[in-house]
């Protein structure tokens, strides 16, 4: 059951992840820096914000942007498609047929750690 808490939980990140791109893309015109920039500025716009004022626990918010951002991935699913190395992490240089080496190590670092905290 945790697991699959997990993958619910990942699976909503990167719905709102990806909505929160293509909303920038509208402005910027570049997916890749959208992909990047939409995230890291409303971030910084945030911690600035928190810092002043208190915001709270926001999970009201979590229905209404995944909603959102699920249109957004159902509109604009072409720009996907086209962007898919940037979604999948792949390095193009090689076809897109594998992930970068720097993903691939990330990935089973943070497969080692899950694994070593499960036997404490």
């Amino acid at each position: 059951m945790t697991l699959l808490s997990l993958l619910i939980t990942f699976g909503i990140i990167w719905l709102n992840l990806t909505g929160l791109s293509l909303l920038a893309n509208y402005a910027i015109k570049d997916y890749a820096v959208s992909r990047i920039g939409a995230p890291l500025l409303l971030c910084l716009v945030f911690f600035f914000i928190e810092h002043f004022y208190g915001l709270g626990p926001q999970l009201w918010l979590l229905p209404f942007s995944a909603a959102i951002s699920g249109w957004l991935v159902w509109k604009e699913r072409r720009m996907l498609r086209q962007n898919i190395e940037v979604e999948a992490y792949r390095d193009p240089g090689r076809g897109g047929a594998r992930p970068c080496e720097g993903c691939r190590g990330l990935l089973s670092d943070g497969l080692v750690w899950r694994r070593g905290l499960r036997r404490s």
